[in-house]
C-alpha cells in the first residue's frame, strides 16, 4: 500500500494483509488514518478469528436489516458474544467505533479464546493509572480497556493518553487485532 510507507503501523498492516485479514480500500491504498464503523470492525474481527458469518435474519437489532452487507457479520459477532448493542435494541452499525469500544470487543475475543479477563478493581486502577485521561474511559469499558492494556493490545495513542472516546483509525483497528491474535497465540 503506497500510503503505508513510513507509517507507524506499516509492518503490522503488511502482515495482516499478507494473511488476508486486512484489506485495502483499493488495490494500492489502505487509508490508515480513516475511521472505522462498528459494522466494519465486527466484520473485521470475525475474519481475524476465522469465524464464518451466519445467515442474517434482521431480527437481532432494530437497525440492522437482513439485506445489509454487514448483517451476517453483526449478527454472528453478537451471537458469539463479541459485540453488543444498545439498550434501545439498536447496534448503530454505521457509527464510528471508539477506541474503548474496540478494546471491549477484543477483550471479549480474548475471553472467547480462553484467556482470563478477570481483574480486580485494584488491578484495573493500576493498569489505567498510566493514562492522564483514564477518567474519560466509560465505566462500562474500564475493565475491558485494562485487560487490553495488560495483554499489550492497547498501548495508548501517546504513552500517557488512552484516547478512549476517539474514533479508532483503520491502522489502530488492524494493529489491535494483530496484537489480539498474538496474545491468543494465533499469530
Amino acid at each position: 500500500f503506497v500510503d503505508m510507507a513510513g507509517h507507524w503501523a506499516e509492518a503490522d498492516v503488511k502482515l495482516m494483509a499478507a494473511k488476508h485479514i486486512a484489506a485495502g480500500v483499493t488495490a494500492t491504498t489502505f487509508a490508515p488514518d480513516a475511521s472505522v464503523t462498528r459494522a466494519q470492525f465486527a466484520a473485521f474481527l470475525l475474519r481475524a478469528l476465522n469465524i464464518p458469518e451466519q445467515k442474517a435474519t434482521g431480527s437481532r437489532f432494530s437497525d440492522v436489516a437482513a439485506d445489509a452487507w454487514y448483517a451476517g457479520a453483526v449478527e454472528t459477532a453478537a451471537a458469539q458474544g463479541l459485540v453488543s448493542g444498545y439498550p434501545d435494541g439498536t447496534f448503530k452499525p454505521d457509527a464510528l467505533i471508539t477506541r474503548e469500544e474496540v478494546a471491549a470487543m477484543v477483550t471479549r475475543a480474548l475471553a472467547k479464546s480462553g484467556k482470563s479477563v478477570a481483574l480486580s478493581e485494584v488491578e484495573v486502577q493500576a493498569l489505567l493509572a498510566r493514562f492522564k485521561d483514564a477518567d474519560d474511559i466509560g465505566s462500562w469499558a474500564k475493565q475491558a480497556v485494562a485487560v487490553a492494556v495488560k495483554e499489550g493490545i492497547v498501548k495508548g495513542r501517546l504513552d500517557d493518553q488512552c484516547a478512549p472516546k476517539a474514533n479508532a483509525t483503520r491502522a489502530e483497528a488492524v494493529v489491535m487485532v494483530k496484537r489480539l491474535l498474538a496474545a491468543t497465540g494465533a499469530l
